[in-house]
């Protein structure tokens, strides 16, 4: 039986066309992140416990038009938005990798890892900032 992860990442397939190696990067902060936030405390309750999905995209998205059922939607730059769901204690985070970051990553992969690691890492606190959580 396989027990689904507090923090998940999804890669739309434009990311996955315009960057190769997207699908194991993100498979690796995946485990980063869940680790982290494991070990500062985050899920130390189960029935608060927060579900954080993450949505990786390389081509402009507003998700605020298809999912106006949110109890809260927070827009932390043009690139990256939130969802929160109250009663599913679910977080559904929206990134957006735009062209020149695209274009950085294709020149030297290093840049992808640390972009990404970036945007999650600044989403992951204002998360936890909000719910009184350790930051990251």
């Amino acid at each position: 039986m396989s027990e689904t992860l507090p923090i998940s990442l999804h890669v739309a397939s434009d990311a996955q066309h315009s960057l190769v190696k997207i699908c194991s990067v993100a498979n690796r902060l995946e485990a980063q992140l869940n680790f982290i936030t494991m070990t500062a405390g985050w899920f130390a309750d189960p029935e608060n416990e927060i579900l954080i999905e993450f949505y990786i995209n390389s081509s402009p998205y507003f998700p605020e038009k298809q999912f106006p059922a949110s109890d809260e939607f927070i827009v932390l730059a043009d690139d990256v938005h939130l969802a929160y769901y109250k009663s599913e204690h679910c977080y559904q985070c929206y990134i957006e990798l735009t062209v020149a970051e695209v274009n950085a990553a294709k020149q030297k992969n290093a840049v992808l890892t640390a972009i990404l690691d970036k945007k999650l890492s600044i989403v992951l606190n204002k998360i936890a900032n909000k719910h009184e959580m350790p930051s990251i």
